[in-house]
């Protein structure tokens, strides 16, 4: 039996009208204070030109990856940094932290600002939560300058690979929490969508995350969504266990593909 979450559930898409926002912002600061999505952004940044002079962030979250990417671009060349979240919450947190850049809540799909202001604009898994990720990716295109560059980093959920436990079950889980996301496939979309916004295509890139360290909190998070779901709690909990026991006998597995698309605007 195949079981689906309905749509419109994720939470990084409804932080302010949550019960805590706190919660979702303290998932984003562990994530970067780990080991693998600094990687990853850095895989990212070493794609990107490194001329940028004006750099869009959507979707600036606590601000850490924009910091990050304006020192992989360099503090001394970057003259200005926007940063904007759909989240009131993030975006004023993110202001706090970081006064040097511009930042501030917005929709991702209506940016207050005129066109063609930034030589690279930029998103961070943040299209797999977003309600609208073609109407960002064309209001990205409005405000990236001609002959500028947008550059895209996103996962696919659907491309994960976990072991141990049932094959059927974890197909089946996966399947689910796969659409928990507003678009658990999104990573192998970008290039279409990319183009469809008005982009000119110049790269599509892989990059592979592995973990043989059971994050437990995490995969709890996954039971909870899959039980929500409809899915029986023996099952879950049965499969969350299965995961649980491999990683004792240094047996798990779990990797998840992260696609970085870049583009360049020319009309």
């Amino acid at each position: 039996m195949t079981i689906s979450i309905e749509r419109n559930v994720d939470p990084f898409d409804t932080i302010d009208s949550g019960a805590d926002p706190t919660f979702e912002e303290s998932i984003l600061l562990e994530r970067m204070a780990g080991h693998y999505y600094p990687a990853v952004l850095d895989w990212f940044f070493d794609l990107l030109p490194r001329e940028a002079r004006t750099v869009l962030e959507v979707g600036c979250g606590t601000g850490q990856v924009l910091d990050r990417l304006v020192g992989h671009l360099g503090t001394d060349q970057v003259e200005r940094a926007v940063g904007i979240d759909r989240s009131a919450y993030l975006a004023r947190r993110a202001a706090e932290r970081f006064g040097r850049f511009e930042i501030f809540a917005a929709d991702g799909t209506q940016v207050p600002l005129p066109d063609e202001q930034f030589d690279l604009a930029t998103t961070a898994t943040v299209l797999v939560h977003a309600a609208d990720p073609a109407g960002i990716l064309r209001e990205m295109h409005r405000l990236t300058r001609r002959g500028g560059t947008a550059a895209v980093l996103d996962q696919d959920f659907g491309s994960a690979v976990i072991h141990p436990g049932d094959r059927d079950l974890s197909r089946r889980i996966l399947d689910a929490a796969t659409d928990f996301w507003q678009d658990g496939w999104i990573g192998r979309k970008l290039p279409s969508l990319l183009r469809d916004a008005g982009f000119t295509v110049t790269g599509f890139h892989s990059t592979v995350r592995i973990d043989r360290t059971f994050d437990r909190a995490f995969f709890t998070r996954i039971r909870d969504w899959v039980v929500t779901a409809g899915f029986a709690a023996a099952e879950a909990d049965r499969w969350l266990a299965e995961l649980a026991a491999g990683a004792e006998r240094d047996e798990f597995v779990f990797t998840r593909n992260f696609y970085a698309c870049i583009a360049r605007r020319d009309g």
